[in-house]
């Protein structure tokens, strides 16, 4: 009797050490379970909505850096800083992106000839006329120009300026005093050179140059009739098309050599 008392004493004991052991893996699982459920929350919570780390590198290599406030796809960035530069796009790359004009790429509007107001008023355009412009390439005079601001061009944009052809290495002056105000190399424009008026008002564009002249930098003071570069067949001129493209615009904010407001030299340089 007491053999067996002892045997069913030796099986309640094995009974209960598997319950106990049972229970203790049990417990084991239910804490690893919640602790993994805890780690995904946590990062869950650390990375907002819609802005996994794929999603902000398909945001940050979208078209265009400056297409708008979120174009920056969480850089950091402030819009100020995609418009000025800070996104790593050079003020050429800004100005000159493809598919439109120089003039219309200086707006950088992205809005059609037709939709957009322009600024310019009657006394904008009577002050220049009172600054009595010199024509912007010597030794051609009036009845040489011609009026081809509203002409078309290709990738659906219109001229905005006039060409004044002269052979190769012509100086090309400036057609007001003023302020050297911006000089590099663009797609279309080739050698290019922006000055703004003693007002910084209006802007000159002179394009398709052959070279700058000795002394022209960003800053400098210019005088009417000053040379400032040498007329060439730089940008889409075309080989052996020698001729200045000259335009003039309103700035869209004092000082500022984009954005401006396309006006027709034409008439303002006693054009016929």
């Amino acid at each position: 009797m007491r053999s067996y008392s002892r045997k069913r004493a030796a099986v309640l004991g094995v009974v209960c050490l598997v319950l106990i052991l049972g229970s203790v893996e049990l417990m084991n699982l239910q804490v690893r379970s919640r602790t993994g459920k805890t780690v995904v929350a946590n990062k869950a919570a650390l990375s907002p909505a819609g802005y996994s780390p794929e999603n902000r590198l398909s945001k940050s290599e979208g078209p265009s850096a400056g297409a708008g406030p979120s174009a920056g796809g969480g850089s950091g960035q402030s819009d100020q800083q995609l418009l000025s530069g800070g996104s790593g796009t050079s003020d050429q790359q800004r100005v000159n992106g493809s598919g439109v004009s120089d003039q219309q790429r200086v707006s950088g509007s992205g809005v059609s000839d037709q939709q957009r107001v322009s600024s310019v008023s009657s006394g904008d355009v009577e002050y220049l006329r009172r600054e009595g412009l010199q024509i912007p390439v010597a030794g051609v005079n009036r009845s040489q120009l011609r009026d081809s601001f509203s002409d078309a061009r290709g990738e659906g944009r219109r001229h905005e300026a006039i060409d004044i052809p002269a052979p190769r290495a012509t100086p090309v002056v400036s057609a007001c005093d003023g302020i050297v105000a911006r000089l590099f190399n663009s797609r279309l424009g080739g050698t290019t050179l922006y000055c703004f008026d003693k007002t910084g008002q209006f802007v000159f564009y002179y394009a398709h140059l052959s070279g700058y002249a000795d002394g022209i930098a960003e800053r400098k003071a210019i005088r009417k009739g000053e040379v400032l570069a040498y007329v060439g067949d730089t940008g889409d001129a075309g080989p052996g098309n020698f001729h200045l493209h000259f335009s003039i615009s309103k700035a869209s904010t004092p000082w500022k050599w984009y954005g401006g407001d396309a006006i027709d030299p034409y008439p303002l340089l006693g054009g016929n």
